[in-house]
């Protein structure tokens, strides 16, 4: 599969979790990201699709917050392959710095714009560090 047919594909899943999980989650999702082989751009035949997803809240017992988390998923035929998703709070996102969020910064599957955007607010300066 050709780089553009994969970005195809990436740009069509995103699309498609966006709105499922806008109508599953409301304003209670903040954010849907990719990270693994496939934001990498090197995924293989058996990758699965491996999406973090943080909303303000989600259920705290695991049973109840895996069919919350995948029950948009069920319904999707058209899944470009396997689909894994890491749910968190904000605050168990933001409760500590792990090698996903390093993974997650350091990912070159950002679109330009989105590059721009982070090259642009390192330059500024740190107002906490005056």
């Amino acid at each position: 599969m050709n780089v553009e047919m994969k970005r195809h594909i990436l740009a069509r899943a995103a699309k498609e979790l966006t709105e499922r999980y806008t109508r599953a989650l409301g304003t209670n999702l903040v954010a849907l990201a990719f990270f693994g082989s496939w934001a990498r751009g090197e995924e293989r035949e058996d990758s699965d699709l491996d999406v973090l997803l943080i909303a303000q809240e989600l259920p705290t017992h695991p049973l109840e917050r895996n069919r919350r988390i995948y029950e948009p998923l069920w319904e999707w035929r058209a899944k470009p392959c396997a689909v894994s998703i890491l749910a968190r709070t904000v605050r168990e996102f933001t409760a500590d710095i792990t090698p996903l969020h390093l993974d997650l910064a350091a990912a070159r599957s950002a679109t330009p714009p989105a590059r721009r955007r982070i090259r642009s607010e390192e330059a500024r300066p740190d107002p906490i560090r005056r």
